[in-house]
C-alpha cells in the first residue's frame, strides 16, 4: 500500500513548487498503479489463443522470438501458391487458424491497398498484437498478462468409466471386461 507524508507537502520550509512536485509524483505512481491493475483486462481471447499456439516451449510464456517464428511458419503455411503474399482467401485461412486481426480493420493490415497481404504486412500488424499484450515491454507474454493460469493451478477432472452390465457373480464390472 502507499502512503504519503501529508505533513511533507504541507511543511511551510518546503515551497510550493516542492510540494507540487511531490504531488505529481504521487499522482504518477498512483496512476500506474491504477493502470498496471487493470492492464491485463485488455487482452482478449483470440490474442491469448493465438499465443498459446504460438508458445513453441508449451511454459505458457510467450517470448517475442517465439512469436515471429509462429508468425512466420503460419505466414508460409497460409501462403500456397508461394507467391510471398496472402490472397484474400489464404488470408482468410490465416485469421481462422490464429483467431487474429478478426476486430482490425483490414486496412491498417493492407498497407498499400492491394488487396494482397505480405509478409512485411502481416508481421508488422502481429507485432502490434504483440506488443499491446506485452504490458510491461519485456518481449515475453507471461501467463499474467494472457491471463492463462499456471498448468498446476488447471483442474482436469477425470471422467470415471461407467460401470457396464451387471457380472453372472453379482459383482458390478467395468469396461472394457464386461461388453
Amino acid at each position: 500500500m502507499l502512503a504519503y507524508n501529508t505533513r511533507m507537502a504541507t511543511h511551510t520550509d518546503m515551497g510550493f513548487a516542492t510540494a507540487l512536485r511531490a504531488l505529481r509524483r504521487l499522482a504518477g505512481v498512483c496512476t500506474c498503479v491504477l493502470l498496471a491493475g487493470c492492464a491485463t483486462a485488455d487482452v482478449d481471447a483470440d490474442t491469448t489463443s493465438a499465443a498459446l499456439q504460438a508458445d513453441g516451449n508449451g511454459d505458457r510464456n510467450v517470448t517475442c522470438e517465439e512469436w515471429r517464428r509462429w508468425m512466420g511458419a503460419t505466414f508460409d503455411a497460409k501462403d500456397a501458391d508461394r507467391s510471398g503474399h496472402l490472397s484474400a482467401a489464404e488470408f482468410e485461412a490465416f485469421v481462422v487458424q490464429t483467431g487474429l486481426f478478426q476486430s482490425i480493420p483490414l486496412t491498417r493490415i493492407d498497407g498499400n491497398a492491394d488487396q494482397r497481404y505480405s509478409r512485411d504486412e502481416i508481421t508488422v500488424a502481429g507485432t502490434k498484437v504483440f506488443e499491446d499484450a506485452d504490458r510491461n515491454s519485456n518481449c515475453v507474454l507471461s501467463r499474467r498478462e494472457l491471463n492463462v493460469p499456471k498448468a498446476r493451478d488447471v483442474k482436469v477432472e477425470k471422467k470415471q468409466p461407467e460401470a457396464g452390465p451387471n457380472p453372472p457373480d453379482g459383482g458390478t464390472c467395468k469396461p472394457p471386461l464386461c461388453q
